[in-house]
């Protein structure tokens, strides 16, 4: 062993074999992870969940959409003093039904997350 060996913290080297599709797999989800290897693997050892999800930029645009309506219903509902009864209760309605919305979509990521 030489010096550089002994005096690091992870002095252990670890090989292994994998056919051509284990290995372009695991390229795959280390990509996606967006991690480097070390971490990767150092995360897979100490039994922390890794969690890809494949439509992240889709779930990002969706809550996007969902926040742009809250405000045009917030800002339509506050702006307009002419407005009916009626109209406003159809307004807070359809205001309640996208917050709803995202309070569940908040949720489910705090639950997938194990944010508090």
């Amino acid at each position: 062993m030489d010096k550089k060996t002994v005096n690091r913290t992870r002095n252990k080297e670890v090989k292994f074999r994998l056919t051509e599709k284990e290995l372009e797999n695991l390229n795959k989800k280390i990509s996606k992870s967006k991690m480097s290897k070390q971490k990767f693997f150092e995360k897979l050892i100490d039994e922390k969940e890794i969690l890809v999800i494949d439509d992240l930029p889709k779930l990002i645009l969706e809550l996007n959409r969902i926040g742009i309506n809250l405000n045009q219903l917030t800002k339509k509902v506050n702006s307009e003093e002419k407005l009916g009864v009626f109209k406003k209760i159809d307004l807070n309605k359809d205001l309640k039904t996208n917050s709803d919305a995202l309070k569940s979509i908040l949720s489910t990521l705090k639950d997938i997350f194990n944010i508090n």
